[in-house]
């Protein structure tokens, strides 16, 4: 096989690769062979149809099927031959492989750049530490007061923030809307779980009236029965209640399943506090070095390749121009360079128990944690994101240990402020 090498703009490259007749041969008179063996033809025995029967009939397809397996392994082994790390899958621009002769193509790809990171070796970096306090704690048990108010029924016009049960039915020109039939729900308006024109219409309304309330939906809404329509909806309001927070007291705490009365609870709430804390500072101190070691060495060469494919993905996901997510484009596929080449020249490799960690972390939020946990093993996509997570915090941990730590002491609060 011969390869010839041409360097293009930027780090796009050109290859030339001829495979020989000869070596083409051999693996085309192999598989003959074998579809010979195998083929079953009406008036020869298995195994017996004559060879030039089988070139007849197989010929073609059999050259067609060596010819793609020879492009694939010979431009892998000219990308291996010639230290080349392609970036992007790469494309065959010239082909020319007839039917028993010499192989010839052009294949033009985009490759990795080589990158000489700059080391963190005493290099400043802010890290952070926080602790808490009473208030912390007194403010979270607020928060529980807050989303566990008590209800009771009032005999006036309905307020915003007031809870109302209403059954409604949506209509578009006149017809009923599918699955839009909603039987005595409660509503608590201000939140948001209807659009605003809806809850705003309903706030002046006493138990037993019934409206028509019109909401015109935007085009890009979830619901494709109702994007971008004039829906009108039929609604019965049935009760209002008001609300206020609970007291503090043992009858509250038992709502969390704790026995132990309120220091019970504020221990609880505690011990999930500094949880959450622990978790905040990791994750800010990962990002301060990872900010730091991207700034020093974030002057590198980027395939226009994954550029592309990185402001695709996050359009896709934002819903934004191209022109407003290319730099942000720019900055992951550097950060992911850089994170990349580290880890190799460090011998770093994920963690599979920290992966785990992190996939059950997030699964303790959901009511069927295993069930998430089995969805994301199931696919290695889905896992991917996470493995990526977890290969950070191993490089963010390597590199503080040469860096030269600055310690910053917050209050919890601020270090809410830090995400």
């Amino acid at each position: 096989m011969q390869v010839s090498v041409e360097v293009l703009e930027g780090l796009s490259r050109r290859l030339t690769v001829e495979v020989p007749q000869s070596t083409l041969k051999e693996a085309y008179d192999k598989r003959i062979k074998k579809i010979a063996k195998e083929v079953k033809l009406k008036g020869f025995r298995p195994g017996k149809v004559p060879m030039r029967v089988v070139e007849q009939r197989y010929g073609q397809s059999a050259w067609q099927e060596i010819s793609g397996e020879a492009i694939q392994n010979s431009l892998y082994q000219a990308l291996s031959e010639n230290k080349l790390r392609p970036a992007v899958t790469p494309s065959i621009k010239e082909l020319n492989a007839d039917f028993g002769q010499a192989m010839k193509f052009v294949a033009e790809v985009e490759v990795l750049p080589e990158i000489k990171l700059q080391s963190l070796e005493g290099v400043e970096v802010e890290t952070v530490t926080a602790d808490l306090d009473e208030q912390d704690i007194n403010e979270a048990i607020e928060n529980l007061r807050q989303r566990n108010p008590l209800w009771h029924e009032v005999d006036r016009a309905t307020q915003k923030e007031d809870r109302v049960q209403v059954t409604f039915t949506g209509f578009k020109d006149g017809k009923a809307v599918e699955q839009s039939a909603v039987e005595k729900m409660h509503l608590v308006l201000g939140q948001g779980r209807m659009p605003v024109e809806f809850e705003q219409a309903l706030e002046g309304s006493k138990a037993g009236d019934e409206k028509e309330i019109a909401v015109d939906y935007p085009e890009n809404h979830q619901n494709k029965l109702i994007a971008g329509q004039h829906i009108v909806f039929n609604v019965t309001i049935h009760k209002v209640e008001a609300s206020e927070l609970p007291e503090v007291n043992d009858v509250f705490v038992e709502k969390f399943d704790i026995k132990g009365g309120v220091e019970a609870l504020k221990k609880e709430v505690e011990q999930g506090l500094r949880a959450q804390m622990n978790g905040l500072m990791k994750n800010v101190n990962k990002q301060q070095v990872i900010n730091k070691f991207f700034e020093i060495n974030q002057n590198i060469e980027l395939p226009q390749g994954l550029i592309k494919s990185e402001v695709d993905n996050l359009r896709r996901a934002n819903g934004k121009d191209d022109a407003d997510v290319e730099d942000e484009a720019k900055k992951k596929v550097a950060l992911g360079l850089i994170i990349g080449e580290y880890a190799s020249k460090n011998n770093i490799q994920v963690k599979p128990a920290r992966v785990r960690q992190l996939v059950e972390a997030m699964a303790s939020n959901y009511p069927n944690p295993q069930e998430l946990v089995a969805w994301y093993y199931a696919d290695k996509k889905r896992l991917a994101s996470l493995e990526w997570i977890a290969l950070e915090e191993q490089v963010a941990e390597k590199l503080l240990e040469s860096a030269t730590p600055q310690e910053k002491k917050m209050s919890f609060a601020e270090l809410k402020e830090q995400q």
